[in-house]
This record gives C-alpha cells, structure tokens and sequence, in this order.
C-alpha cells in the first residue's frame, strides 16, 4: 500500500516561516545575553568560539561588535 505524502497549505507554510524565524530572532538574542556574561566573568574567545562550533575570529566578529560596552576584551585562554 502506498503512503500518501500531505504538504502543508503554503499559508501555514508561511505561519511556520514566521514561527520559526521568532523563535531564531529569541534565541540569538539569548546567546547574545550569554556571551555578554561569559565575557565579562573573563571567559576567552577560544572557549566560546568553540561551543559556538565556529572559529575564534568569528565568534569574536560576530558578537563583540554586539557587546554592549564595546570594550576589546582580548583573547583569554582561561
């Protein structure tokens, strides 16, 4: 017997779409907000970057610029 495959409707797609995109929008901004502390309790890049799963620089590009003193809180090995 063959299964039938069932597409959503495209505005459901387009509901999801949005969902998803709210909950992304959250979640970085969550990360940020830990990364924000992770630095200022001195944790280093190389650590971060690492459980971010991305490379020091651009962890650091990426989140640094969003740090909301703007401080060069250089590379820690902690």
């Amino acid at each position: 017997m063959s299964r039938q495959v069932t597409h959503p409707s495209v505005p459901l797609v387009l509901e999801q779409i949005e969902h998803a995109r709210h909950v992304r929008d959250e979640a970085e901004a969550e990360l940020a907000t830990l990364i924000d502390y992770a630095v200022d309790q001195g944790i280093g890049w190389p650590e971060i970057a690492a459980r971010l799963g991305v490379t020091r620089q651009a962890a650091r590009q990426h989140y640094q610029r969003r740090h909301r003193d703007g401080s060069s809180h250089e590379d820690r090995v902690a």
